[in-house]
């Protein structure tokens, strides 16, 4: 019997989220290889924690958030991210301010 047309979308979703993660299980008691680990690791799904931090320092310069940063008498928490070359062939950049630093 195929129960794959009984299920809504999401219902599929995540009775296919569960056996994977199952089935995954069951293959690494039988392989415990790097492979088999990076894939147990996969099937865990992205991780509930993370650090958060008010500022970094990357090659040098530091940089804060915004709202650390208002209380500073100098600020830098605007950020750009140089781009290639768009459609017109034209380089332009991404200008914006650091409102939040997140280490996953």
């Amino acid at each position: 019997m195929d129960i794959a047309h009984d299920l809504s979308d999401a219902k599929w979703d995540q009775e296919f989220i569960k056996w994977f993660k199952n089935r995954v299980v069951q293959l690494h008691k039988a392989d415990n290889s790097r492979l088999m680990e990076d894939l147990l690791s996969l099937s865990r799904g992205p991780t509930k924690y993370s650090t958060h931090c008010n500022g970094y320092i990357v090659n040098g310069y530091r940089f804060h958030a915004e709202d650390y940063d208002r209380s500073l008498r100098t600020q830098n928490c605007g950020v750009v991210v140089a781009s290639k070359y768009d459609e017109d062939n034209e380089m332009f950049d991404y200008y914006g301010v650091l409102t939040d630093v997140i280490e996953l």
